[in-house]
């Protein structure tokens, strides 16, 4: 994505706030994401250590793992739109 487009674009996603960020794009998106993915993984390389507790753990730990990479995103991303909205004229300043 090109800088001028995330800038753009993080103007907006931003006025739902950290709560609905950090949710949707960490906690859902990507915890849900990887559990979902490492789960077929698992499944199809070790089939027996399948069980409702694995997969209780094995998603609790990727939405908790989803939700710490969305509070990362979401500062990291804030401090990158701030320093650059300083500098540049394309990026709006919303407060």
């Amino acid at each position: 994505m090109a800088r001028k487009t995330l800038l753009t674009e993080w103007g907006e996603i931003r006025k739902q706030g950290p709560l609905l960020f950090i949710l949707k794009y960490g906690s859902l998106g990507w915890g849900l994401g990887f559990g979902g993915l490492f789960w077929i993984l698992v499944r199809f390389a070790e089939p027996k250590i399948i069980s409702t507790k694995f997969i209780i753990a094995l998603y609790s730990i990727s939405i908790m793992g989803g939700t710490i990479f969305g509070t990362y995103l979401w500062y990291r991303l804030e401090h990158h739109h701030k320093k650059l909205s300083e500098h540049s004229p394309i990026v709006t300043k919303t407060e």
